[in-house]
């Protein structure tokens, strides 16, 4: 009988300390157990820190196209527009994947900036994911899964809206990323790293290119991207039944880390590749622009549902690379003006 009063009191305890160890992990489960394991987001992690080395696809194949830098992007005189932080009590965005609220473009905003800077990526006849109109005509920034470069034949194309519910479609002649993308011994948590690409279109569309952006510490140091202050947007065409509507979207960032950026915007697949961008002000000229400053990535890589949507932050070595893909140039990107 005391054997059995033992066990009940044992078994009580082990219960007592599940619960209580639910409830700690429940409490302080933030945003880094959604990252990879074994992932470290700090710029040290990588090595060939400036190696701007890129593979330039066509469908006849991929080239490697060498290059380095001797000096990463410093952010320039910018800051970015935040707002004061809401109650705790208002209402948080619905989880990743799930029903949403995004916003429908309306047909009285088609052709308007930004909404349409905004485009489609297609492959082989199928809308795939999102991208944005990039720095200058025929260029576009997307997510480079979404136009692997596998070895097999793709038809890529790049499309916006001419008219409401009316695209117009580009054909993509070359294709720009990271080398790691052809490399065998990739993972999954590398490729996710890299996860950009520039497409290059044949002809030009009615898309009006955003400006590249790269928003690290201000001079005092401190993180310019805030928590719950900051402001996202990002426009991707992501509706399940119409791959001809554009969704519009806003939201706070939740958590800013150097590779990501962590919100409760409402993404499903179809948004990777859509260009995050955010409201700067120049402090020595007083001019305000949009800028693209992350690029949403999907779901991919992700092997359950999480309940927060993330976007690869371009960072000083992202900047760099990305320019050089639209302009031809490290210096294409002018972070000063």
């Amino acid at each position: 009988m005391r054997n059995l009063s033992n066990m009940n009191v044992s078994v009580i305890f082990f219960i007592a300390c599940l619960i209580h160890f639910d409830i700690l992990l429940g409490n302080s489960l933030d945003l880094a157990s959604h990252d990879e394991e074994g992932d470290v987001d700090l710029p040290e992690a990588l090595g060939d820190d400036f190696d701007m080395s890129y593979l330039k696809c066509t469908s006849e194949g991929c080239e490697l196209v060498k290059g380095s830098i001797n000096e990463l992007a410093k952010p320039g005189p910018w800051e970015v527009e935040n707002e004061e932080a809401q109650s705790p009590h208002s209402r948080s965005k619905r989880k990743m994947f799930l029903p949403d609220n995004r916003l429908r473009l309306r047909e009285q905003s088609v052709g308007r900036f930004p909404f349409n800077s905004a485009v489609a990526i297609r492959v082989n006849g199928e809308v795939k994911c999102s991208g944005v109109a990039l720095l200058r005509p025929r260029f576009f920034l997307t997510a480079a899964h979404c136009v692997q470069p596998d070895g097999k034949r793709k038809d890529i194309e790049v499309g916006v809206l001419h008219k409401f519910r009316v695209m117009q479609w580009a054909k993509v002649e070359n294709t720009r990323v990271h080398p790691i993308w052809k490399s065998r011994k990739a993972t999954i948590k590398k490729l996710r790293l890299k996860d950009y690409a520039v497409l290059e279109t044949s002809t030009p569309l009615p898309a009006t290119p955003m400006p590249i952006g790269y928003v690290g510490a201000g001079a005092d140091g401190k993180e310019i991207l805030q928590v719950n202050k900051t402001y996202m947007y990002l426009s991707a065409y992501d509706d399940e039944k119409r791959p001809d509507d554009l969704n519009i979207r806003f939201c706070q960032m939740k958590k800013v880390k150097y590779y990501r950026i962590y919100s409760r915007c409402d993404t499903v697949p179809k948004s990777a590749g859509a260009g995050v961008y955010v409201r700067m002000r120049n402090k020595v000229t007083g001019r305000v622009d949009r800028k693209v400053i992350a690029i949403e990535t999907g779901d991919y890589g992700v092997k359950v549902s999480q309940e927060y949507s993330v976007a690869l932050r371009i960072n000083s070595r992202m900047f760099p690379h990305i320019c050089l893909f639209a302009t031809g140039s490290f210096n294409g990107c002018n972070q000063q003006s």
